[in-house]
């Protein structure tokens, strides 16, 4: 369990009594302080510092429950931001009663306090290491008004603001950031979405198999000379120095990459009949244009695999089908037909290569974006259980939905409960902790390899 502090119940005393944030320098100083004498918190502001204000829980989807910040409003809101948000678990409702918390069933908290100060706070070179090591405050000098790697249990729900390194966007899955003038960091972190829905709370060690399945794929493809694809290492050692800096945040779970110009288009391509695509033949006998034969049954494989490319919605929205010639008419002609040829020669290279091993690639989604020369290149991640749909080729049957070594058991979770598709939620512990093991399968399955978490 990763928390920014541990109150101790019973007659134990508080496990830390330094200061957790200072300002220095010509700063004004502020410091929050748990103390031994009967578990309480005490504020203490020192002349000029900022005022402080209790936050309230927010359940908006980036609302990290462990590390208890809010980070899309810390990033956006003009009272909140710069921010950060600490909040501390109290282990019995006297304690959380004598610190004037609310009493919400079993869990006791003491309130939320927002540090509203401007940039340049810091942390403080006393704060306790144990805290540091968790990774929830960073190193001394660390600003505080970035917002600080956030976790949910053994999840990296987002790495936050690094220093040294500017981050230029968030996904629903993984953070960019900008290095130099020829490349970006891509970290993957443990957040999990499904229906373009980013759920409360994250899946340990996702991130860290979806950028090792993905670079294991993508050196497989080199030797095939399809094309070439973005990444330039995922050796954190081999990064320069401000990633290197961040090492045992970003091991296992970062791409260095080639600054590509994405295209707006997602491209799907199908082997069977399932998800989205059924849905569509359902209702029109077509997927995406392609008409397809009658008395299709869910699961089916499809005459021969199909491009069915999509939007790329805004974080929040939801990607739509579209058809080839839509694509089109977004990316031009001559791009759109080759972003359709390389797609599917790119599925049928992973497809044969999983069948001997009893995997069945169902279908698939890739990106794909335009150097400076204006040659187009494989980006992002590719064929994970993130974008793909893994089914065993044993017990395999048309008519039903396949068992799978995919997201598609979190959508069927969410289904089952009548999800409706636009409001986070936190998965249960049993179906995040069988999500990673089926992800851990197919890994395994797939490279032969145990990956590194």
């Amino acid at each position: 369990m990763r928390c920014h502090l541990s109150i101790l119940g019973g007659n134990e005393e508080a496990r830390h009594s330094q200061p957790l944030f200072r300002r220095t320098g010509s700063e004004p100083q502020t410091e929050h302080t748990l103390t031994s004498s009967g578990v309480r918190s005490r504020l203490r502001q020192v002349e000029g510092s900022p005022a402080l204000s209790r936050g309230k829980e927010c359940a908006c989807v980036c609302w990290c429950a462990r590390a208890r910040v809010c980070v899309r409003h810390a990033r956006s809101s003009a009272e909140c931001r710069p921010s950060v948000s600490v909040r501390v678990p109290s282990p019995a409702p006297a304690h959380a009663a004598a610190l004037g918390a609310s009493q919400n069933g079993a869990d006791h908290h003491m309130p939320v306090w927002c540090f509203n100060g401007p940039p340049g706070s810091r942390v403080a070179a006393s704060t306790p290491n144990s805290a540091r090591s968790a990774g929830l405050l960073g190193p001394p000098g660390q600003v505080l008004g970035a917002m600080a790697p956030q976790w949910e249990e053994d999840a990296l729900m987002t790495p936050g603001e690094l220093e040294g390194l500017k981050l230029l966007a968030t996904g629903k899955v993984r953070d960019i950031y900008d290095v130099d003038a020829e490349s970006l960091l891509i970290v993957s972190s443990d957040r999990i979405s499904a229906f373009d829905v980013i759920m409360l709370n994250g899946v340990a060690g996702k991130g860290k198999i979806l950028t090792q399945l993905t670079t294991f794929w993508l050196a497989h493809l080199e030797g095939l000379g399809i094309i070439r694809h973005h990444l330039i290492t995922a050796d954190v050692d081999a990064m320069p120095a401000p990633i290197q800096a961040h090492s045992n945040l970003l091991r296992g779970r970062s791409m260095l990459v080639k600054k590509l110009k994405m295209l707006p288009v997602e491209a799907v391509v199908r082997g069977y009949i399932a998800g989205s695509g059924w849905d569509d033949y359902m209702r029109t006998g077509m997927i995406c244009g392609h008409t397809l034969p009658k008395g299709m049954e869910l699961s089916q494989k499809l005459p021969h695999p199909l491009f069915t490319p999509s939007t790329k919605a805004d974080l929040g929205e939801h990607d739509e089908n579209i058809t080839a010639s839509e694509a089109a008419a977004v990316i031009g002609a001559d791009l759109a037909k080759l972003v359709e040829d390389k797609s599917i020669a790119l599925y049928k290279a992973i497809a044969e290569y999983s069948a001997p091993r009893g995997i069945l690639l169902a279908d698939t989604k890739m990106e794909f974006g335009l150097d400076p020369s204006g040659e187009m290149i494989l980006g992002d991640e590719c064929f994970t259980p993130d974008c793909s749909r893994y089914w065993p080729s044993d017990g395999y049957a048309t008519g039903r939905e396949q068992d799978s070594f995919d997201k598609q058991f979190v959508r069927n979770y969410l289904t089952s409960i009548a999800f409706d598709k636009k409001t986070p939620l936190r998965l249960p512990d049993d179906v995040a902790r069988k999500t990673i093991d089926k992800y851990v399968q197919i890994f395994r399955i797939l490279t032969g390899k145990e990956p590194e978490l």
